[in-house]
């Protein structure tokens, strides 16, 4: 969890780096829980051109300097299952995600994305 990141939207646009450093992409939004307003998850830009969205828990991040800091192997967040940065996770899509990176995260309800405003 980010208890040091006071406007989750400086999160947007950020660079996102993966387990030893590993460049996995940029942040494209940040999903907040409707009760609490926290950030818990983030769309993460990835692939050729940053084509791909993966959807990331911030449950073991850090945030630095810029830089958001996640446990996870590129692999893991490229293969993970991805969907429209501008939906809403249902708490069944938190369950697949939760099931895919191995967290012990408790789907919290549904999570609205707070977007970069183009």
């Amino acid at each position: 969890m980010l208890d040091d990141v006071s406007d989750p939207e400086e999160l947007i646009g950020s660079r996102v780096t993966g387990n030893r450093g590993t460049d996995l992409g940029e942040v494209d939004a940040v999903y907040l829980d409707e009760e609490t307003q926290r950030p818990e998850w983030v769309a993460v830009t990835t692939g050729m051109f940053g084509a791909d969205v993966s959807v990331v828990p911030l449950a073991e991040a850090a945030y630095r300097d810029g830089v958001l800091r996640l446990p996870y192997t590129r692999d893991q967040v490229r293969s993970a299952p991805h969907q429209p940065a501008d939906r809403q996770l249902t708490p069944e899509d938190e369950l697949i995600l939760v099931g895919h990176y191995g967290t012990d995260h408790t789907a919290s309800g549904h999570l609205t994305p707070d977007r970069r405003q183009e």
